[in-house]
């Protein structure tokens, strides 16, 4: 059985606008502090403070790219999409 990456998923839409040529960073947020806690309790509505906290990085991790593919983590290695900047 093949798996089914978010690469190979997003492949599947006609026209996407990940080529493969363009340079993407795939992120998975999974903080411990408590900002990051208090914004994913409802991250629907913070939706604006998660982006202020990713632009907000100790080091400058998100430079050089054309594309931030962002995931918020969840327990047990898994993630849920969240929005392509």
């Amino acid at each position: 059985m093949s798996l089914l990456t978010f690469k190979k998923l997003i492949s599947l839409i006609p026209n996407h606008p990940l080529l493969t040529s363009s340079k993407v960073k795939y992120v998975r947020h999974k903080g411990h502090d408590k900002e990051y806690q208090d914004i994913i309790k409802d991250v629907l509505a913070n939706k604006n403070q998660l982006e202020e906290y990713q632009k907000n990085q100790d080091k400058p991790i998100f430079s050089d790219c054309d594309y931030i593919v962002s995931f918020i983590g969840l327990d047990g290695g898994k993630s849920t999409f969240l929005e392509c900047f």
